[in-house]
């Protein structure tokens, strides 16, 4: 599967302004056609066949780590919230993930690093993602080197496609559990871990935060057979 450049420009076009800057998008972006309406991406979404029901008997519990095959996967889950829809639809255009977060082949382990089998999403509101100074496959170092042109030819839309496949992996974390305090690399390679943090001086509720950006968990929306989704209130930078 090949990233989409064309329909994720008109996803953030159509949901909102990103930024004041002038962004200078590749010709294969500037010349989508104006028929597509990725606004309306949640109208194609499939209702899982067999949706997750929290239980809280422990024997039902047991029964159902015995028939995880048959749970929706991750990539079932993550489009049935609209509020991070954005990041959904990248997540679909990466050439591997669609792969490895639709498997049912998963132990909540992982055998290395090369081969996952359970995930935690980090996936950025599309209000975080609409706020961005550039949009997800820019890069201010390819304008300080290339110009505002960065974008434009084949070289241009590679760089694209390549910073794009990098932000959506920065968001991806091959382990399930996924417990406080635990260290692990994410797809992109960097480093991240979560703690909890007081809401307020002296108050008693709690917030997540993924560190070491400290970027706020704002809920985990969905547990799926092959790990969970969490919302972000911001994105991780590179």
């Amino acid at each position: 599967m090949q990233i989409s450049l064309s329909c994720c420009a008109l996803l953030f076009t159509s949901l909102g302004q990103i930024s004041t800057c002038r962004l200078v998008l590749p010709n294969l972006i500037r010349q989508a056609p104006s028929s597509l309406n990725p606004i309306r991406i949640q109208d194609k979404i499939q209702t899982p066949i067999m949706p997750v029901i929290p239980s809280n008997n422990a024997n039902d519990a047991e029964d159902d780590n015995m028939s995880t095959p048959h749970k929706p996967t991750l990539y079932d889950t993550l489009p049935l919230t609209r509020r991070i829809n954005i990041f959904s639809s990248l997540v679909r255009d990466h050439p591997n993930l669609p792969t490895l977060l639709g498997s049912h082949d998963n132990n909540n382990h992982r055998d290395n690093d090369q081969n996952p089998t359970s995930f935690t999403i980090l996936a950025p509101l599309n209000s975080a993602l609409q706020s961005l100074e550039h949009k997800p496959w820019e890069d201010s170092n390819d304008y300080a080197t290339f110009g505002e042109r960065a974008y434009d030819g084949q070289g241009g839309e590679e760089r694209a496609k390549g910073n794009l496949k990098s932000f959506v992996e920065r968001h991806v974390v091959p382990q399930s559990p996924w417990r406080m305090g635990e260290k692990v690399k994410n797809l992109a390679g960097r480093e991240v871990w979560w703690e909890e943090r007081e809401e307020e001086e002296g108050g008693e509720r709690k917030k997540r935060v993924i560190m070491p950006q400290a970027v706020e968990v704002d809920e985990v929306v969905s547990k799926a057979g092959n790990g969970e989704v969490w919302v972000l209130k911001g994105v991780l930078g590179g």
